[in-house]
């Protein structure tokens, strides 16, 4: 029976053929942590007796929230983190002296491989589909269940089948993308279904779109979003020392979708989100004709070297160029 990516993912951990809308207990191969959540997961874990993780190489911590620390709360949140991993000789945690945003630095580690099964207690864990695996958000004490017994319970997620056509304009990235998939479904268009990025497109789109894409499919009320592996996912990954071997997955093309969304991306321009929703979408060229004024712009370290394309964005919103 034909499946989908996602179902083949869930399929090979469970040891047979799985569908959307079954309740299966799956092992997993990367529990995610952070400063925030991570001291609540502990907590669960010591008190539930719990003496030893299910699976140590299988679970990281990435102290990306709170540090440097801005008070004494947040220097506590790191050190029950920090004494917990130096109880338990994790190998994977990552603090001042190496560290990043976790989204973006276990990729870049070599420690998320396409057929993963990932969870997080950041609803943005989502982004790691972008590498063919399914990764999403979780509950801190759902996090504490996966450290004590090396898996949990997930139900199979629907999915809704994005696909993208055409070349994107110059300026046009992964961001403007998702922002107009959100605004056409809206902000819980996809609730407890997975968003697979397919088409044309996607030969187009480098991992920093992709990330953005899977990133943001939670706003979207998704459980997850998934690019399928290609000659991109293989080159973003051949430097990488990697953790384990890819499991290369593809969805049958006459798999069962709960919706199939067609976007023509050579037709779209960069999409700005207005307050106070993603899903509150609109061109730069409405933008520019709703005088939209720019009051502040942040450059944070997500920003992934588009730095250029925000200062023409910002340009073409102040009316020093044509849209």
């Amino acid at each position: 029976m034909a499946q989908t990516i996602t179902e083949k993912i869930f399929s090979q951990h469970v040891g047979r053929e799985v569908f959307a809308g079954e309740i299966i207990r799956c092992d997993i191969d990367m529990v995610i942590g952070n400063d925030i959540t991570t001291p609540i997961s502990i907590s669960a874990f010591n008190l539930s007796g719990a003496t030893k993780l299910a699976n140590p190489d299988g679970f990281s911590i990435v102290l990306d929230h709170f540090i440097p620390a801005k008070d004494i709360a947040s220097a506590n949140q790191a050190k029950i983190s920090r004494e917990f991993a130096k109880q338990h000789k994790m190998k994977n945690f990552f603090d001042e002296k190496d560290m990043g945003i976790e989204h973006a630095l276990l990729p870049e580690k070599g420690l998320i491989v396409p057929g993963d099964v990932i969870i997080g207690a950041d609803s943005h864990t989502c982004t790691h589909g972008a590498l063919g695996a399914f990764s999403t958000g979780m509950g801190s004490t759902d996090l504490a269940f996966a450290m004590i017994s090396g898996g949990n319970w997930f139900k199979v997620p629907e999915s809704i089948k994005v696909n993208l056509s055409g070349k994107p304009g110059l300026h046009t990235t992964g961001k403007d993308i998702i922002l107009e998939i959100i605004r056409r479904i809206g902000v819980d268009g996809a609730l407890y279904q997975t968003l697979e990025f397919t088409g044309s497109t996607i030969q187009h789109l480098n991992m920093d779109d992709r990330f953005s894409m899977c990133n943001m499919a939670i706003e979207a009320g998704a459980k997850s979003g998934i690019v399928a592996y290609d000659e991109v996912t293989a080159e973003f990954l051949s430097d990488k020392n990697l953790a384990r071997e890819p499991r290369i997955h593809y969805s049958d093309e006459d798999a069962n979708y709960s919706l199939v969304l067609d976007i023509d991306v050579a037709a779209l321009e960069p999409v700005i989100a207005y307050p106070f929703l993603p899903s509150n979408g609109h061109s730069i060229s409405k933008a520019v004709a709703d005088h939209i004024k720019i009051d502040q712009a942040f450059i944070g370290s997500c920003t992934n070297g588009r730095l250029g394309d925000l200062k023409i964005a910002s340009e073409i919103l102040k009316g020093k160029k044509s849209s």
